[in-house]
């Protein structure tokens, strides 16, 4: 009887000693695999191909034969040449190792930054197999790797229309800022405004007292208020999403531009921030390049939600507002709008209004404030 059970026990035995020796081969080889993970740059713009560098180091005197991968990112960070496994808004992208004992291996990946935002990658996955796959060990580890996505910086000097020029069916195209060596043109008198200034011939021309805009650079001093909502009257959430992210984009653009002009500016917006969801923007006013740093830093982690309606908000923001350049970034204009935009040019500012949706119409437009579309 003990002859008979002897190789019954054998094979039962037997073959669990050796799965649990090759699963505490593998645990080992698996606790001496050393991981890295990390942006080579942690800013760029948008359109800019950037590169992800992973390294994996095997520790310890066993090789590690099937060494697997799994990186956690955006979706909107494209990785070349590997297909696309798309989880909601995740992108997962798996590769494998085969490491000798102690060899260290570094892989670049090619990415392109398709969207603006502020990407972060917490945890990756690594996983080990053993022989025959008898053993799996895996694990999340912390990579803790953050990306900023700058919005692009487009070319609008041939893509803005004025719309104070139309003539029949004639649109002239126009820059938003004006040449420094050109006089701005001619606004409406208010008390206040300084003889020496009158324009003769625009009040000739208008049969009303008329006096010459201050220029861009004569003043040096930028106020860019972006309006989150896309349409008037709209809860929360932005529906139509890629006017308010040109509109983003727009705003970069004259970032940029008050950058390379040494004018101050100062940004307010009517949404969040990535970390700040439920806090509207108002930045302070300054002309260096961290601010302007900080600026496309605030643009890239908005939050396309309207917090607080456009109209309150741009009344609060701008109501001690004297002798300033006005941007407005807006979907439509409406009637408390306008009039707000009244009281801004009362008060000798020079407003000029950019409309995003090319189909929009102004409401009660009042006289000095320049129209444009995008």
């Amino acid at each position: 009887m003990l002859i008979v059970l002897i190789p019954i026990v054998l094979l039962i035995v037997v073959p669990m000693i050796f799965w649990y020796s090759v699963k505490a081969i593998n645990q080992y080889i698996f606790d001496h695999v050393e991981y890295t993970c990390r942006f080579v740059v942690n800013k760029a713009h948008e359109g800019d191909t950037i590169y992800l560098i992973e390294e994996v180091h095997n520790n310890c005197f066993l090789p590690a034969k099937r060494l697997m991968t799994s990186i956690h990112a955006s979706r909107w960070l494209e990785f070349a040449t590997t297909q696309p496994n798309l989880v909601g808004l995740t992108r997962v992208v798996t590769s494998e190792f085969s490491l000798k004992a102690y060899e260290r291996i570094k892989r670049t990946w090619h990415l392109r930054c398709a969207k603006r935002g502020v990407y972060e990658i917490q945890n990756n996955t690594l996983t080990l197999a053993s022989v025959f796959q008898l053993s799996v060990q895996s694990a999340a580890i912390p990579v803790n790797t953050k990306l900023t996505v700058f919005p692009e910086i487009v070319d609008m000097r041939y893509m803005i229309f004025s719309g104070n020029d139309f003539f029949g069916d004639t649109v002239i195209r126009r820059w938003i800022l004006d040449d420094p060596f050109i006089t701005a043109g001619a606004r409406e008198y208010f008390p206040g405004d300084p003889m020496n200034r009158i324009h003769w011939s625009a009040t000739a021309k208008h049969n009303n007292i008329m006096v010459r805009k201050n220029d861009y650079t004569a003043k040096l001093d930028l106020f860019v208020i972006l309006n989150i909502q896309s349409v008037d009257n709209e809860y929360e959430d932005v529906i139509n999403k890629d006017l308010i992210e040109y509109g983003i984009k727009v705003a970069a653009t004259v970032f940029d531009l008050a950058l390379k002009n040494g004018a101050k500016i100062q940004f307010a917006c009517n949404a969040g921030t990535q970390g700040e969801s439920t806090k509207t923007v108002l930045t302070p006013s300054g002309s260096s390049s961290q601010h302007v740093q900080h600026l496309l830093n605030v643009l890239s982690g908005m939050v396309l939600k309207n917090i607080r309606y456009f109209e309150e908000f741009f009344r609060n923001v701008t109501v001690d507002k004297k002798d300033a350049e006005i941007i407005l970034l807006t979907c439509y204009i409406n009637r408390e709008m306008s009039d707000i935009i009244r009281d801004l040019i009362r008060a000798r500012n020079n407003v000029k209004i950019l409309l995003l949706d090319r189909y929009a119409k102004a409401i009660a437009m009042p006289e000095g404030a320049d129209l444009y579309y995008v």
